[in-house]
């Protein structure tokens, strides 16, 4: 299986560029094979590719040399994945996802009647019944502040999440692209006196996602935010 396989490279490790080549080749393989619906909700042998792989290609494509060593665990361990430069340096890796229970329920519903609402508005520290309401009522709009405070909120669990950990970078998978792009530069503003980031034992936090250029198109997206 062709996902198995690409598993197996990185458990063993390759460059940063036959990574990202193969990553692309494997996300054609998902939409081709007609997996894309188990893709979106990280399902069964997809998780690892939608929650930990998916993240650290944004990173990488922006953040590391194409000649660089990378190495993922793939095995629930700590870290994530590790990246060695060429000069011996080693970077470790440790990624989350926020509002992971409502991407799951917006995937839901996107699978099952091809259209889906972007956004509800919760995050994962409440009850599941509220996302069961929140799926039976009619769409709603929110606003961009209403929104970025959602986000924040997500990001700051996350944070504590990761609070026992210790490493060089924590990548958290934020839906960005439910926000407008000329307020993005916002996130190391509304984090800057986050006591519990400033407190966390890891060099560098990065919030990742997606923007769309208008044509179809996406673009990989990392605001460092420590």
């Amino acid at each position: 299986m062709p996902l198995d396989n690409f598993y197996a490279t990185l458990k063993n490790g390759t460059t940063v560029a036959a990574f990202l080549r193969q990553y692309d080749e494997i996300i054609k393989f998902v939409h081709n094979s007609r997996s894309t619906e188990d893709y979106r909700l990280g399902k069964n042998t997809m998780k690892q590719l939608r929650d930990e792989v998916t993240p650290v290609s944004r990173f990488v494509r922006l953040h590391a040399d194409p000649e660089d060593r990378i190495r993922f665990a793939l095995s629930n361990t700590y870290p994530d994945c590790v990246v060695c430069r060429q000069d011996g340096r080693t970077r470790e890796i440790e990624v989350t996802v926020a509002q992971a229970q409502e991407r799951r329920a917006l995937m839901t519903e996107l699978n099952e009647k091809a259209i889906a609402r972007a956004y509800l508005g919760l995050s994962d520290d409440v009850p599941y019944e509220a996302f069961k309401n929140a799926m039976g009522r009619e769409k709603q709009a929110y606003s961009s502040d209403e929104v970025f405070s959602c986000i924040e909120h997500a990001v700051d669990l996350c944070i504590r999440k990761k609070s026992k950990y210790c490493g060089d970078t924590l990548l958290i998978e934020t839906p960005l692209e439910t926000l407008p792009c000329s307020i993005w530069s916002e996130f190391p503003r509304r984090f800057v006196h986050n006591v519990e980031l400033k407190s966390l034992y890891f060099s560098e936090v990065y919030v990742t996602g997606i923007r769309g250029d208008g044509s179809g198109q996406v673009r990989d997206i990392c605001l460092k935010i420590k």
